[in-house]
């Protein structure tokens, strides 16, 4: 059998040689070139964070002044709110916004809505004019005596001072005895009548 000599030269394959160029009359390998590969992000790009942040701040920031409006709606309204607990604070309370601060739409919320206190008003209003007539000041003081309650009425025994002042000198003063009607409407004791027994 007779062989057939490779018509491939002296040398190696000549798909493996490795290509060389001339560079300045000698064979030197052909530099590489070297082209940075951009990274391959996967999926949807990311969207910016601060819009859920904002939403969240905004939500915080509300839920805080909300709470702040109720507490402070809470403390104003146990401030404002009138004292009716007992017969006697109702009492109290009524005689220094008729009297002292000379104050009926004040006074209305300490009594009951058709009470019959004209003696009291009138009482007051005559000893403020007697006054003033003589260029004098009017005052008033009380001392609440023994208050009896039955069920959800009750009746309170007042002793009232009126004091007559010249430039804060007492000129005059004067007691007398008042009983008051008392009645629990469910929201509080309200004074519903006034009279004077003394």
């Amino acid at each position: 059998m007779d062989i057939q000599p490779s018509e491939q030269g002296p040398g190696p394959n000549p798909e493996l040689r490795q290509v060389r160029h001339k560079i300045d009359g000698q064979g030197v390998p052909a530099p590489a070139l070297f082209v940075p590969r951009q990274p391959v992000v996967s999926g949807r790009a990311r969207e910016p964070r601060w819009p859920l942040r904002l939403a969240i701040m905004f939500g915080v920031v509300t839920i805080l002044c909300a709470g702040v409006g109720a507490i402070l709606l809470h403390i104003y309204d146990n401030a404002t709110r009138p004292d009716r607990t007992t017969p006697a604070i109702a009492v109290q309370n009524y005689l220094f916004q008729a009297l002292q601060a000379n104050d009926d739409t004040a006074a209305a919320k300490y009594s009951c809505s058709a009470a019959s206190v004209s003696a009291i008003t009138k009482f007051r209003d005559d000893a403020v004019a007697a006054a003033k007539a003589r260029e004098d000041e009017a005052g008033f003081t009380w001392t609440l005596g023994t208050v009896q309650t039955t069920g959800n009425g009750g009746i309170a025994a007042v002793e009232l001072e009126r004091d007559t002042t010249n430039h804060g000198k007492l000129i005059a003063a004067s007691t007398t005895e008042w009983s008051f009607d008392l009645r629990d409407g469910g929201d509080g004791w309200r004074v519903c009548g006034a009279r004077q027994v003394g």
